[in-house]
């Protein structure tokens, strides 16, 4: 009887840790995807490519200086391939053109405008105006929620950066 027990035990076991697996897998993706669209962790995984990018540009013209001064002092330079600075330099500025975009928009996240949510006001933070986020008690929030919708027919209400 058990042993039944055990068995019946094991495969449902089993069947949990795997449906654990996958959840992990999934959060694991669903973290990944996230960190793709954020500029900052972009820009950290930016860094050690630009760095790699440098090393390997000062290298080759390192090789260019010395193959070129190797024919101008007239010293018959061996038939080996210099690699083109050019093409390095267009990478390098590649990757210091991502790495700009990536601060810009992390910038730019940083400095959401915040506007108030009452229909037909523009105003904002940096128009000398102070916004206030919705309060946290029940009753004072329900007032102003119907406070926000006297003023827009269609608003869904608050979310976490609403202000009034």
């Amino acid at each position: 009887m058990a042993s039944q027990q055990q068995q019946a035990v094991g495969p449902m076991s089993q069947a949990g840790l795997q449906q654990t697996a996958s959840m992990q897998q999934q959060q694991q993706q669903q973290l990944s995807q996230q960190q793709d669209f954020d500029p900052v962790h972009r820009f950290k995984m930016l860094i050690p490519q630009l760095k790699e990018s440098l090393q390997n540009l000062m290298k080759i013209a390192a090789l260019n200086l010395a193959h070129n001064t190797s024919i101008d002092n007239g010293i018959k330079s061996s038939d080996t391939s210099v690699q083109r600075f050019d093409k390095s330099l267009e990478e390098f500025y590649a990757l210091c053109d991502q790495v700009e975009l990536c601060l810009v928009e992390a910038k730019n996240c940083v400095n959401m405008v915040k506007r108030c949510i009452a229909g037909g006001g523009s105003n904002t933070m940096t128009a000398g105006v102070s916004l206030h986020h919705f309060p946290e008690g029940k009753r004072i929030r329900a007032a102003w929620i119907r406070a926000g919708k006297l003023t827009r027919e269609r608003w869904a209400g608050p979310n976490k950066h609403s202000q009034l």
